[in-house]
C-alpha cells in the first residue's frame, strides 16, 4: 500500500510539472505526508511492542536451583 501511495505521489508530481503548474503539487505533498506519518506511527508502535516484549521476558526469567551430588 505504501508503494502505491509513493507511486501516486510521483505521478502527481510528474503531472504537475509536465502541465507546467508547479503550484499544483499539493496532492503530492499530502500523499507524501501521509506516507511519512504512517512510517512514524509504525516505528513508534513497533518500538513500544519491543519494549513490552522485553518486559514480559524479564517477568518470566527462568530461575532454577540445582543440587548436585
Amino acid at each position: 500500500m505504501v508503494l502505491i501511495l509513493i507511486g501516486a505521489a510521483l505521478v502527481a508530481i510528474a503531472v504537475a510539472l509536465i502541465e507546467g503548474h508547479p503550484d499544483e503539487l499539493t496532492d503530492a505533498y499530502i500523499i507524501l505526508g501521509i506516507v511519512f506519518l504512517n512510517a512514524i506511527i509504525g516505528f513508534v508502535q513497533e518500538f513500544k511492542a519491543e519494549k513490552a516484549l522485553e518486559a514480559l521476558q524479564n517477568l518470566i526469567a527462568p530461575k532454577t536451583r540445582v543440587i548436585r551430588d
